[in-house]
């Protein structure tokens, strides 16, 4: 069962460091919004994964850093 407190509890407590790397290397604040809604949602639909994981923030990070990627190399947008 998906505990959507401990979610979001667990994703504040790596958002600003998550938004701090993600302003470094996106200068569009509304495409850095939009990245961190993308990667929130990617950890919610892969609960397990990422709550259970013995680095959130890595694992945040990790995502950030592939949402990026496909979003600079895809030719769909969202």
């Amino acid at each position: 069962m998906r505990d959507e407190l401990v979610f979001w509890e667990r994703i504040e407590q790596h958002r600003s460091v998550l938004s701090r790397y993600i302003s470094a290397v996106v200068t569009d604040t509304g495409l850095s919004e939009e990245i961190i809604q993308d990667v929130c949602l990617i950890a919610w639909l892969k609960y397990d994964s990422f709550i259970f994981s013995p680095n959130p923030g890595g694992w945040l990070m990790n995502t950030t850093i592939m949402m990026k990627l496909f979003r600079m190399f895809s030719v769909w947008t969202f």
